[in-house]
């Protein structure tokens, strides 16, 4: 079975938490928001809850953003996303 979260803030906030929580849970996956944009992290190596892949997704709350958006989309602001999981590799 699969360990998954969903929470509010990021795990960017209260780090330690995070990295203890993982580790002890098993969490395999943090689905988050707060900041409005799209953020994925997995197996790079700046992935601090490495091997827990962690989510930002911050597309609703208003009109406000983090940066400029782009009128073609091609920036990370207002993530929305679509998530299927599967145990097929």
């Amino acid at each position: 079975d699969w360990q998954v979260v969903v929470t509010h803030f990021p795990p960017t906030w209260n780090k330690e938490f995070w990295v203890e929580m993982s580790g002890r849970y098993g969490i395999d996956l943090i689905v988050s928001g707060h900041m409005h944009l799209q953020e994925m992290h997995y197996e790079e190596p700046s992935n601090f809850l490495y091997p827990t892949g962690w989510l930002v997704s911050g597309g609703g709350g208003g009109i406000t953003s983090e940066g400029i958006p782009d009128k073609e989309g091609h920036d990370d602001q207002y993530g929305f996303f679509e998530l299927t999981l599967t145990k097929e590799v």
